[in-house]
């Protein structure tokens, strides 16, 4: 009587042990196309410094496939995290910093690109805990502020634009020097990043335009309290 009382509780527990078990799998696999961004970023580090571009080329498309791969997988599985966000932002960066180092290594690139997508990387870092952290409230009772562990990366659509022409500027400068020679080359790259920089700047002004609007809104929901805030 009793065996057959707790068969249907033991195979409820074995389907649910079973769908955790898969989602860990799925998880685990999602994290490891990120991470595998990283050890194929240091793989193209090398390719461009050791002038080979065929190598640097086919590791891009590696490189763009895992990250459009995992994001997607990860939404699909139901298994999008704040820390796998987190995890495939650190890898977009390090990839971004590592391919363009090598560039102005090489002198493809002009120093100050690098210097320009550090500081965009800051800005939205800087932005992103800002805005994850002040997001106004419905009411006065909604809680403390947000910690700073549970805060997340924070996205603008311009934003995202000037990401992918940061994520898509070694293409150009690895194609550009193949097919043209060195002077028209550097010339057209040239163009094509100060683009990129002019909408980063877009980008930055705007993401202080909604920091400066998130820290009204909440001054206003202080003085006010009991007046209801629209939601973001």
């Amino acid at each position: 009587m009793n065996s057959g009382k707790n068969y249907p509780d033991s195979k409820s527990r074995e389907k649910i042990q079973g769908r955790i078990n898969k989602n860990i799998r799925r998880l685990i696999a999602v994290n490891f196309l990120t991470g595998s961004r990283i050890l194929l970023s240091a793989g193209l580090l090398a390719c461009i410094l050791l002038g080979t571009p065929g190598g640097a080329l086919a590791l891009l498309v590696v490189i763009y496939g895992t990250d459009i791969i995992d994001g997607m997988l990860a939404r699909r599985w139901c298994v999008a995290t704040r820390a796998g966000a987190h995890f495939d932002l650190v890898a977009d960066i390090w990839f971004v910093v590592l391919s363009l180092s090598a560039f102005v290594i090489t002198g493809q690139m002009p120093f100050w690109f690098l210097l320009a997508a550090a500081f965009k990387f800051a800005e939205f870092a800087a932005t992103s805990y800002f805005l994850s952290g002040n997001t106004p409230r419905r009411s006065p009772d909604a809680g403390p502020e947000v910690p700073a562990e549970m805060r997340s990366p924070v996205f603008d659509a311009m934003g995202r634009f000037s990401g992918i022409l940061f994520m898509a500027s070694p293409v150009p400068a690895t194609v550009l020097y193949l097919i043209l020679p060195f002077p028209a080359a550097s010339i057209l790259l040239t163009g094509l990043l100060a683009c990129t920089c002019g909408v980063s700047v877009i980008s930055s002004c705007w993401r202080l335009h909604l920091c400066i609007c998130a820290k009204e809104k909440n001054q206003s929901q202080k003085r006010a309290p009991g007046d209801l805030l629209e939601s973001r």
